[in-house]
């Protein structure tokens, strides 16, 4: 943490403008579609490919959400990010499903 304090980092983020934030959002959704997209394929010859990639790209997701959170040092983590773990399970199975019907054959 204090390293990121010497390299203005935390400062950066900590005190960014809503431009910045709108970006960091847009970059979160971006890659957490990606990473949806990239696990439908990792999982496509398993029998339940919507389930097992929807829990990965949850998991994998929000393990991130936390690493740059404690890294920037949020106060209150569990109350900040909780409440979006829970709307982010609906996009990661509902965006799993979507992809799943547009990349895989039907059967």
């Amino acid at each position: 943490m204090e390293i990121l304090r010497q390299l203005g980092i935390r400062d950066r983020i900590t005190n960014s403008s809503r431009r910045d934030r709108g970006l960091l959002g847009f970059t979160a959704t971006f890659f957490s579609a990606e990473i949806v997209v990239w696990l439908v394929r990792v999982f496509r010859e398993n029998a339940h490919p919507v389930f097992l990639a929807g829990i990965a790209s949850w998991c994998l997701i929000y393990a991130i959400v936390w690493l740059v959170h404690l890294l920037v040092g949020t106060p209150e983590t569990v109350m900040n990010v909780l409440p979006k773990m829970i709307t982010g399970a609906f996009f990661s199975f509902g965006k799993t499903k979507r992809v799943v019907l547009y990349l895989l054959p039907r059967s």
